[in-house]
């Protein structure tokens, strides 16, 4: 924090929380949370969490001035068959009660909150139902969609696209604003959604090492950080263009933007939810 205000590079600086789970160390969340919001007046705070660990009581630490730019991305993967098979507790609890829980406190406190799945060929087949649940029991309007990773079977292109299409297909019947990290793939056909990781964002390892992303983490030499470090400087992005926008991902890329011609040519230009969900655009 000292090294953002005194080199006064970002204007509108985010942290962000990412996984494993943040709210596993509490203390830290919220004391770090509150002492940045009250430095950084036009800053946020964006915490992926499971969900699982949210409650009144912890909410209750955080100021009520930085309710609303406290944002919480919670990962649903579906109805409650579908999630509590995809994500099942070691002692065996319902998840997604949990998970729904979480959000619903969330709600209740009128923090902004938004659900992030995980989209593959078995999620995919009651897409529908978990649209209609989240738009009727959880009042939200929104949903990312993040394509299965698994670098040992990976999705095939025409798998992710056939996944893609069918999920704007009922996103658009039913009226839910679709978002996920697909849509940086289209940084080649428009700008605005090229991926600047690197150079307008960096992650910091717990073992204080910056890379571009979570993508990037143990995978490159990283370049150290300390009290000193220049975010003018740093250089962590050279390696993002190689990576991200590969031939098959430029393919990819190209496909969706095509099919945003089918009566959802909004989705060609950034929008709310990609605001929230990328730090790097």
């Amino acid at each position: 924090m000292d090294n953002l205000d005194e080199q006064n590079y970002y204007k509108d600086p985010e942290i962000r929380f990412i996984g494993g789970e943040p709210y596993l160390d509490i203390n830290f969340i919220l004391e770090l949370s509150n002492a940045f919001l009250d430095r950084f007046k036009n800053g946020k705070i964006i915490i992926n969490s499971n969900g699982t660990l949210i409650n009144k009581e912890l909410l209750e630490l955080v100021k009520s001035s930085h309710k609303n730019r406290l944002i919480h991305i919670v990962s649903l993967d579906g109805i409650e068959e579908v999630h509590n098979k995809r994500r099942i507790s070691r002692n065996g609890q319902n998840t997604f009660k949990q998970t729904v829980s979480g959000i619903k406190v969330l709600k209740s406190l009128n923090m902004p909150v938004y659900i992030n799945m995980v989209l593959d060929d078995y999620t995919v087949n009651r897409l529908n139902d978990f649209m209609l649940y989240i738009k009727s029991d959880l009042d939200i309007h929104d949903l990312s969609v993040s394509l299965l990773y698994d670098p040992d079977n990976p999705l095939s292109n025409d798998l992710k696209y056939n996944l893609i299409k069918e999920a704007y297909s009922l996103a658009k019947q039913n009226n839910i604003l679709l978002g996920g990290h697909h849509r940086l793939l289209l940084g080649l056909e428009n700008p605005e959604f090229m991926c600047n990781a690197g150079e307008k964002t960096i992650l910091i390892s717990s073992d204080k090492k910056i890379y571009a992303c979570q993508r990037f983490v143990g995978r490159i030499e990283a370049e150290l950080f300390d009290v000193n470090t220049d975010f003018n400087t740093v250089s962590c992005g050279k390696c993002v263009a190689d990576e991200c926008y590969s031939d098959e991902n430029k393919l990819l890329g190209k496909k969706i933007f095509d099919l945003y011609s089918n009566g959802l040519s909004s989705y060609r230009s950034v929008n709310s939810l990609d605001k929230i969900l990328f730090g790097v655009i």
